[in-house]
């Protein structure tokens, strides 16, 4: 897995004479054997052995042939020798294979992933109590229980029996009620923004209720599930509905920055507008057509990123020199900003409109 510190000391490496090599490779033992992996990953790192430093393609061969357990779904990798970079990470979800040599690390796949896969978390619920899940990077990275006195439904039986089930169901309320408790503690302090709640319909409306306001805003979906589901079952039926949410979530972001760029209000669409606004560090979010990436140039002094050669850098007068990927620059910026980098797909609206756009402070 990645941390945002990882994230961020790439963030902040700095263009090198050397060129840096980037690797994504999908390693889902599911999709092709290890030999296939090997042989797809040497055939890509000989295409580009006339522009990345040998030394980093070894390192690279060395890595996958002798030290990786082959654990995982998919792997990054960025390396460039003489300026001390060497940085690798396993990761639990998929990633689509690529093979970059740049003047920077390729971290765009790898923020998009971050993006994607925030932390959540699953409560799954009965009358007796809670499993408690939160799942980062699609790993289930720390689970927490709670288990109250027994209940039981009595279905049968006069008088007596609907006295006993009215004890049986002030206690699950009890029960509920202290899940609700230790639910909140939980998600808490592991800055959970989504919640997903599973169990039967009765039951996960009770609990949600029972959640003070805040925290049942934070939930987005809930799922039936078997109180004794396995962890694999909690993770692929939950991911299900985060993922139906983000995908809402995208097309509503980019038919708010489509629509407040028209009127002028608070967004900035295409690239030379966007580059313009992260230098003025009036943009906030940044939002970007999966894929999309275009060249550009950069002030060998600010560091100021343009679209098209302007001569000079309207800022200090600097030489301009040409980058690979002005949109990789555009990501950096914003993560050094502290803002949010979103990457969108199936979005024809966004692509039309230039394929990236921003969110303005002012």
């Amino acid at each position: 897995m990645i941390t945002q510190a990882e994230l961020e000391q790439l963030i902040d490496f700095e263009p090198a004479e050397q060129p840096v090599l980037s690797l994504y490779l999908n390693v889902d033992p599911s999709r092709r054997s290890k030999d296939k992996y090997m042989l797809w990953l040497r055939n890509h790192l000989k295409e580009v052995s006339g522009q990345a430093d040998t030394t980093d393609i070894e390192r690279v061969e060395r890595y996958f042939g002798f030290e990786y357990d082959w654990q995982g779904k998919s792997v990054a990798c960025f390396s460039c020798a003489k300026a001390d970079l060497w940085q690798v990470f396993t990761l639990a979800v998929p990633m689509e294979d690529g093979v970059f040599v740049r003047d920077l690390p390729y971290i765009k796949p790898l923020a998009d992933l971050m993006d994607r896969h925030e932390p959540y978390g699953v409560a799954l619920v009965d009358r007796e109590g809670a499993r408690l899940f939160q799942i980062h990077m699609g790993q289930i990275v720390k689970t927490a229980g709670t288990l109250g006195e027994e209940t039981k439904r009595h279905k049968q039986g006069g008088w007596a029996a609907q006295k006993l089930q009215r004890y049986e169901d002030i206690q699950a309320s009890h029960n509920l009620r202290s899940a609700a408790n230790v639910a909140v503690d939980f998600f808490q302090q592991g800055g959970t923004r989504r919640i997903v709640l599973a169990g039967t319909e009765e039951t996960v409306s009770q609990f949600q209720g029972l959640l003070p306001r805040a925290w049942q805003d934070k939930v987005v979906g809930s799922i039936p599930m078997d109180m004794n589901a396995s962890e694999t079952e909690v993770l692929t039926k939950s991911w299900a509905v985060i993922d139906e949410v983000l995908s809402n979530e995208q097309a509503a972001l980019v038919e708010r920055i489509i629509t407040s760029a028209a009127k002028g209000e608070g967004a900035a669409l295409g690239l030379s507008a966007t580059l313009t606004a992260l230098q003025e560090e009036r943009a906030h979010m940044l939002v970007i057509a999966e894929g999309f990436s275009a060249p550009g140039f950069r002030c060998t002094q600010c560091g100021y990123v343009a679209a098209v050669d302007e001569g000079s850098c309207p800022y200090c007068g600097g030489d301009m020199a040409g980058v690979d990927d002005a949109v990789e620059y555009a990501v950096k910026r914003m993560l050094e900003l502290g803002g949010q980098v979103e990457s969108v797909r199936d979005e024809p609206s966004l692509v039309e409109a230039g394929s990236i756009g921003t969110l303005l402070r002012y």
